[in-house]
């Protein structure tokens, strides 16, 4: 069981204040919907929540994170139901912080432009550190979020960026983050690929241990038909 379950610290690359001031609300049926067009923060103010953030993202990129976000979630509530993972050690629903930091995944490439797209996962992280005062109730809530969005594309045989982590050094979160965002390339960016649920499965056993955490290949062995179901649904409406 401790194999499955990874929750190790990363130190992200920005300072924390401590200070908390908004609450944490995140149920993925409210993110589950069409309209995600939420209105721009004015250059120059302070975003006072994460959709003043992703409301920046191209429509594209903001629906990509929608939908990482809600197949993550999924993901979570099988580890909090069957992997005993019902809370974090902070006390957090699992869940829902896995969501929120699935949901921010790609903020950084808010910061990076025409850069390195190896940068973006560094470049979220500081982002939202600095943000972190107005955005986070806590400073334990602010350190998940942001070691998933620095984390989401390290790899469990060392081979991922920014730090080439190994995978008893990658939170539980970021790795189902990792498969929740691969999926969402494979299953809706790619068309030309077989994307029935065997064979999807199939693609993710052969890459557990190498591209894919174990952890989170159990958890999406297990729901992999509700989100199934879902792809289906969203590129039905596409």
């Amino acid at each position: 069981m401790g194999t499955l379950i990874i929750e190790a610290p990363v130190a992200a690359p920005a300072s924390r204040t401590g200070a908390a001031r908004l609450p944490l609300s995140i149920d993925s049926r409210v993110y589950d919907r069409a309209d995600l067009r939420y209105p721009l923060t004015p250059a120059g103010i302070l975003p006072m929540n994460i959709d003043d953030l992703l409301a920046y993202l191209p429509p594209d990129l903001q629906e990509h994170s929608r939908r990482v976000a809600i197949c993550s979630s999924i993901m979570a509530e099988y580890a909090m139901t069957r992997l005993n993972l019902s809370k974090t050690p902070e006390g957090m629903n699992f869940a829902a912080i896995t969501h929120l930091g699935a949901s921010c995944h790609d903020i950084g490439k808010l910061a990076s432009g025409a850069a390195d797209h190896h940068e973006h996962p560094t470049l979220g992280a500081e982002l939202l550190g600095k943000y972190e005062e107005a955005l986070f109730e806590s400073e334990a809530v602010a350190q998940m979020v942001i070691d998933t969005v620095l984390c989401h594309h390290e790899r469990p045989d060392g081979y991922g960026f920014p730090q080439g982590l190994m995978a008893s050094k990658v939170p539980l979160s970021a790795a189902i983050c990792a498969l929740a965002d691969w999926l969402d390339h494979r299953l809706y960016a790619n068309k030309s690929c077989h994307n029935d649920g065997a064979s999807i499965l199939h693609e993710v056993e052969q890459g557990k241990g190498s591209l894919f955490f174990a952890s989170a290949a159990e958890c999406f062995r297990h729901t992999q038909p509700h989100i199934m179901k879902r792809y289906a649904k969203w590129k039905a409406h596409a």
